[in-house]
């Protein structure tokens, strides 16, 4: 659809004046759904080289709830992810790809300092797992040892060899897979690695999630100085992980939690803590 309304303004206008627009080797505009932790989100169409600062902090508002940037994903769930340090980045198809990231489908994640960034590779690359037609043997058997490794390294069981091991899988993937999908779906993982091993570490070595986000790192704890005893924590949990009444008061079980965090969000007293389980 992009390309035929462009065919229209370039036939209308001609191209010199099209190639005013954007730079040199990106010229025109491009079409990103800006999502994620801004405080904007939405469909926006940019000149080709606009920086990503100016998009999520110009277009979108800035970081949701003022916190801190962490990363931003473009170009879909095959797409790489950039740290700060490239916040001042052009957006055009030459410099997102050497940084590791696409144009891809035109998404646009942006995550704060509470995203794990290795659930958040994890998420992407289930998407593109299930999403394999299954044709071919790298794709359809190599995103799936690569998204049981993520597992295991989310769950607290990962080993320190998981990491090489990822990324030849994504080597193996990525150059002999036979469709577009299979070649870049390794990207969010090898993105992240490239810019936030030290996450993946913290996970396999000290089996530490700094975002409290990855069940077995984290437990919720409730707070009884705050709680007023409204059961609401325990009508809510659907995995009865919350044992207890309102005379007694409550206790979160911690071999029972799924870390689904619902407790946490239905509250009314913000007594339920997160706390990193080292």
């Amino acid at each position: 659809m992009k390309t035929w309304a462009a065919v229209s303004w370039i036939l209308q206008h001609g191209s010199a004046k099209f190639r005013t627009i954007g730079t040199e080797d990106s010229p025109g505009t491009a079409i990103f759904s800006l999502t994620g932790n801004v405080k904007n989100a939405g469909l926006i169409e940019v000149a080709m080289g606009t920086t990503l600062r100016e998009v999520i902090y110009g277009i979108g508002g800035g970081i949701s709830k003022d916190r801190a940037f962490k990363a931003v994903q473009t170009g879909g769930p095959s797409g790489g992810c950039l740290p700060a340090q490239f916040l001042d980045t052009p957006v055009d198809y030459k410099t997102l790809s050497e940084l590791g990231s696409i144009m891809g489908s035109g998404g646009m994640v942006v995550i704060d300092d509470t995203t794990c960034i290795v659930d958040f590779s994890k998420f992407f690359l289930q998407f593109t797992q299930q999403e394999s037609c299954g044709k071919c043997v790298p794709c359809r058997e190599g995103t799936l040892r690569m998204l049981e490794i993520l597992e295991r390294i989310t769950t607290g069981k990962g080993k320190m060899s998981d990491i090489d091991d990822l990324l030849l899988l994504a080597e193996t993937v990525g150059s002999t897979s036979l469709c577009g999908l299979g070649t870049t779906a390794p990207n969010p993982v090898v993105s992240t690695l490239r810019y936030f091993r030290d996450e993946y570490i913290q996970h396999i070595s000290n089996r530490y999630c700094s975002a409290g986000s990855c069940v077995g790192m984290f437990e919720l704890v409730i707070d009884h100085n705050k709680c007023n005893n409204c059961s609401r924590c325990q009508r809510g949990c659907s995995f009865d992980a919350i044992s207890g009444s309102r005379d007694e008061g409550f206790l979160i079980l911690t071999e029972s939690c799924e870390g689904c965090r619902v407790c946490l969000e239905t509250c009314p007293q913000n007594a339920i803590e997160v706390f990193p389980v080292k």
